[in-house]
């Protein structure tokens, strides 16, 4: 079935109030579903739970004892402060050694990568100030591939939300863009490929953005990464910015309005092209109506367009994760809901577009979900956390039970 796409022509200019805003509507897409010969719908189920000192901030996987399997790095609050739990992955996925550090300050945020490029895996940490009229910091902590590690901090000018762990310039040495508290502005750090950090500029966002509706990716094929973000614009005006980055600056580029109540944002190679897309999630269509999925397919070029369609979409979300949980090779959507007890999923159809929109539960309160093959069966398991539990519910992927025939 043919879809309706929509060509948006890229515009650079300097200042977020010149950024042209596309305003043709996006049409709405049926799904394009693969009909009765298709992949049965995905359901997850628990199948394992793992006990934790106290319940969860922020969290990331990770090879942290370079045994061929993910571990769980997690921020977590018990009464004698903050702590750096780390949970060891034997390879079957159970996550039963833990061990633990003190973290100072009011830690937010953590991601795992290899800063120093020796092959082991190191975090960064963001983090609140730890009293008053200190500095909020930028902790890295530089991992030996055994457990061990050695710290350093960079201070921030602002206070954090989240953090991601990109190459802004293009060296393939990973850098650090860190959101603040507000939602309305951000630091970009650059990396120098041992380990140290230094704050490279301090910008202004369109509006206020979280952590769940940012996305980095190199949308124009300069080895250099961009910046999406999702936000309301006037009220209720679910509107993407993409943001040019110049080496770990960033300068507003173009905006399109894609519905209302934006929830959340991801970037991936939808329709495998060699380059990046983005798919926001809306609580309704541009017009109203519907929840919306929309996809905006790059053509990764120097004057860089896109084509964009609109899908039925999930309401609610709190996140958006792009990844394979069915096996076909084709990236698919997974939204945690927001209020914490559901995930929605959305299949891609092979053919560079989605598919039809399912629902399954998760473990109750869940506020930070992560994906990974933990037991290296080659599909992903959910992890899911909560700062309200002290425990880790891991979930696996299955075809959901028929329902009963009625006579």
């Amino acid at each position: 079935m043919a879809t309706t796409k929509l060509l948006l022509s890229l515009l650079a200019l300097s200042a977020i109030a010149c950024v042209p805003t596309v305003r043709t509507p996006l049409k709405q897409a049926l799904p394009s579903v693969l009909g009765e010969t298709g992949a049965p719908a995905t359901c997850w189920r628990e199948a394992a739970s793992v006990g934790l000192p106290g319940p969860v901030r922020a969290a990331t996987l990770a090879d942290f004892d370079r045994n061929g399997t993910v571990d769980l790095a997690a921020i977590t609050a018990s009464e004698g402060g903050a702590s750096l739990l780390f949970a060891f992955n034997s390879g079957s996925g159970d996550l039963s050694r833990t061990t633990s550090l003190q973290l100072n300050g009011a830690p937010v945020a953590v991601a795992a990568a290899d800063l120093n490029l020796d092959g082991a895996v190191d975090l960064l940490v963001a983090s609140g100030p730890a009293a008053e009229r200190e500095p909020s910091a930028l902790h890295v902590l530089l991992g030996d591939g055994a457990g061990g590690f050695i710290a350093g901090a960079t201070p921030l000018p602002i206070k954090p939300a989240g953090l991601f762990a990109v190459d802004l310039d293009g060296n393939d040495v990973l850098d650090a863009v860190v959101l603040g508290e507000d939602g309305k502005q951000a630091v970009s750090l650059l990396g120098d490929g041992r380990g140290e950090f230094t704050v490279e500029d301090r910008f202004r966002l369109p509006g206020q953005v979280r952590p769940e509706t940012t996305a980095f990716a190199d949308f124009d094929g300069d080895r250099q990464a961009d910046m999406a973000t999702l936000h309301d614009r006037s009220g209720d005006r679910a509107t993407v910015t993409l943001h040019r980055g110049e080496g770990g600056k960033f300068r507003p580029w173009m905006r399109v309005e894609v519905g209302k109540g934006g929830s959340a944002l991801a970037a991936g190679d939808i329709n495998r092209d060699g380059n990046a897309d983005l798919v926001a999630l809306t609580d309704q269509g541009t017009d109203g109506g519907t929840p919306s999925a929309v996809l905006l397919l790059g053509n990764g070029g120097a004057k860089p367009d896109f084509m964009g369609v609109r899908y039925f979409g999930p309401a609610g979300a709190g996140a958006l994760h792009l990844v394979d949980f069915n096996g076909d090779g084709y990236p698919d959507v997974l939204a945690p809901r927001a209020s914490g007890d559901g995930i929605d999923q959305i299949p891609g159809d092979r053919r560079g577009g989605l598919g039809k929109i399912s629902a399954s539960p998760l473990a109750p309160q869940t506020d930070t979900l992560l994906v990974g093959d933990l037991n290296r069966d080659g599909r992903p398991e959910l992890l899911s956390l909560s700062s309200s539990r002290a425990n880790a519910v891991i979930l696996s992927a299955g075809a959901c039970d028929a329902p009963p025939v009625v006579p």
